[in-house]
């Protein structure tokens, strides 16, 4: 599922964990089951970070 939130309504901490995050943040939730391999996890998420996160 994907979905877009309109601005204002969610509260993402600007500097939480000690990162600096805009007002144009985004957030991504990635449910998976246990039956999936740890691997398949980790490259999934790398993918995710690789193709998002502006350096």
């Amino acid at each position: 599922m994907i979905s877009e939130q309109p601005a204002g309504t969610l509260v993402l901490n600007p500097t939480y964990r000690g990162l600096n995050r805009s007002n144009d943040a985004t957030s991504i939730t990635v449910l998976l089951t246990a039956a999936r391999p740890l691997d398949h996890k980790r490259t999934l998420v790398r993918a995710i970070c690789d193709h998002t996160v502006k350096l």
